[in-house]
């Protein structure tokens, strides 16, 4: 899509970083410039090895500080719903101000965006996934009809979170394994997040074509190493993914004006990544079921009637 910017490439973002210097970035010299610097990766270390500290204080102690964590995160949600409410306002101000000087091209550039991150949804959906349950002889479609419910709620409501609750005793009504479902469903929040991961692809080649950027091979495999784990701070309420996004954004040499733009439709493409978020959720819960030899008490039934015929 040309949207009347100037043309740019990426070559030699890759060649610029040092592996060692890169990994070295990990670690934060002072944690309050990290935040202020927007470095995430940085960040996360440092809460990884807080979050050590803390499990290995007094359990007083350590009940004291997830307490007083759990108000600053509800505190920052109310600013965010704040931000969220208002953010209509500005995208409208800047969409007119873009159609005003290029045209209504943009608006159907955007509608192509949506369309190729459907488009992309639906290869997930439709080969990807029914794949590895057929590898792992996994029951695709009926997971995918008894959770349709919730499945239609995250599509609806844009957060994966509003979910959880449902869906972990949903699971464990349907015979999976507790224990699996505890552990599986609360960790793929963060780190299986399918959805999430097409978006971060359709919509990084999205705002480099929009701006003449082009990748070279060297610059690509960077960008997906740094989404990969960049990728793991997307928080599961509505437009969580636009975050990051937008965080890495000027690590990638892409411009924040870019994200900026595809967050006018961001509420559709949000819909179907919720919704695919949670479908990967319930099908790894199936997954590691199967390697780990449980088997479903509606299956242990089957299999009882046939010894028995």
């Amino acid at each position: 899509m040309n949207i009347g910017q100037n043309g740019g490439n990426l070559d030699g973002i890759a060649n610029n970083v040092k592996f060692s210097e890169f990994l070295l970035g990990f670690i934060p010299s002072n944690i309050v410039k990290s935040l202020s610097d927007g470095a995430l990766l940085p960040f996360i270390v440092f809460a990884i090895f807080l979050g050590y500290g803390i499990g290995n204080l007094k359990s007083e102690k350590s009940q004291k500080i997830i307490e007083g964590f759990q108000i600053w995160i509800e505190a920052i949600y109310k600013i965010v719903a704040v931000i969220i409410k208002l953010s209509p306002i500005g995208i409208f101000g800047f969409i007119a101000k873009d159609v005003a000087t290029t045209g209504v091209d943009k608006l159907i550039g955007l509608g192509q965006f949506v369309i190729g991150t459907y488009l992309a949804y639906a290869v997930l959906v439709l080969l990807i996934f029914p794949l590895i349950a057929f590898l792992f002889k996994v029951p695709y479609l009926s997971a995918f009809r008894e959770n349709w419910s919730l499945l239609t709620l995250a599509f609806v409501t844009g957060s994966s979170s509003v979910v959880l609750p449902s869906l972990l005793k949903d699971l464990k009504k349907q015979g999976h394994d507790e224990h699996t479902i505890d552990l599986v469903v609360p960790l793929g929040y963060t780190f299986n997040l399918e959805g999430a991961a097409v978006y971060f692809s359709v919509a990084t080649i999205f705002i480099a074509h929009a701006y003449g950027i082009q990748f070279s091979l060297s610059s690509l495999l960077f960008t997906v190493l740094l989404l990969t784990l960049i990728g793991k701070t997307a928080a599961t309420v509505p437009s969580g993914a636009i975050v990051v996004l937008l965080a890495a954004a000027p690590q990638l040499g892409l411009p924040v004006e870019g994200v900026a733009l595809i967050f006018a439709v961001d509420f559709f493409v949000n819909a179907g990544r919720t919704m695919i978020n949670v479908l990967g959720q319930i099908l790894t819960v199936s997954v590691i079921e199967k390697t780990e030899g449980y088997i479903l008490e509606e299956e242990k039934e089957s299999q009882l009637s046939v010894s028995f015929s």
